[in-house]
């Protein structure tokens, strides 16, 4: 199973600490924050789910194993492999002077593309694979009450998903 908050949970204090944004100002996206985080500048990030994958795109291995049952020698085993897409959309909020959130999310951008910093630590610890970093853009809107200055990027990531079944061996099965 793909544990997309524990990635979240897992980038967020050391993605702070690159970008030189104070923990409580780079929020996930898939919570609702209270009134006083919401201070600028801010970033959020989350993840999209990953995309549907079409059909036939799993791999399925069937082989076998020792068995775990005393009297049989081999069980069943089918290995399940997907390796769908997803994106980390990360968004920086602030005064419509942008000078100060563009440069965080310039170093951000950097964070994920360098492999030395995030690039690694997603894929060793994560099992997740930066496939590509998308260019800072404008996404301020204006809403009912004034306009908000918003910029942001997205990374697209790579996951494998792999599922392993074990059936239970039946040695005889008598028809009546």
């Amino acid at each position: 199973m793909i544990n997309l908050q524990e990635v979240i949970d897992g980038i967020h204090e050391p993605l702070a600490e690159y970008i030189g944004i104070e923990k409580d100002r780079l929020l996930q996206g898939n919570y609702n924050h209270p009134e006083e985080k919401l201070k600028f500048p801010r970033i959020v990030y989350y993840f999209t789910l990953p995309q549907a994958m079409e059909p036939g795109h799993m791999i399925s291995v069937q082989g076998d194993t020792e068995s775990i049952e005393e009297g049989f020698d081999r069980d069943a085993t089918y290995t399940h492999i997907e390796r769908p897409t997803g994106t980390l959309s990360v968004s920086g909020y602030g005064e419509p002077v942008v000078s100060e959130i563009e440069n965080m999310l310039l170093k951000g951008r950097e964070w994920f593309k360098i492999p030395e910093l995030g690039r690694n630590l997603l894929k060793y610890e994560y099992n997740v694979i930066v496939r590509r970093v998308e260019n800072i853009q404008d996404r301020s809107v204006q809403m009912e009450w004034g306009f908000q200055a918003r910029w942001g990027f997205d990374v697209i990531c790579g996951f494998e998903d792999v599922v392993g079944v074990r059936l239970r061996t039946i040695e005889d099965v008598e028809f009546k």
